[in-house]
């Protein structure tokens, strides 16, 4: 299934990310973007995660990436 695909590799892409820049994230950054990962990690371990699940957490993911993506443009 492509969605899940997408959100296996935007959630490596994205942990990847969190460990070359945790200077730069407020602790609440790094645990809002680790609880989407987890979520996003527990629903791919589910065999019968439906679509729109996978959906609402690559979503999710996104949205955490683009926190890193604000935290790098910091000082």
């Amino acid at each position: 299934m492509a969605v899940q695909r997408q959100l296996a590799g935007l959630v490596a892409n994205t942990m990847r990310s969190v460990q070359a820049l945790e200077a730069k994230l407020t602790p609440e950054e790094r645990q809002r973007i680790c609880d989407a990962i987890e979520a996003a990690k527990q629903l791919q371990a589910r065999p019968d995660a439906g679509l729109r699940e996978l959906r609402k957490a690559l979503a999710e993911v996104e949205k955490a990436a683009g926190i890193i993506g604000r935290a790098m443009l910091r000082p």
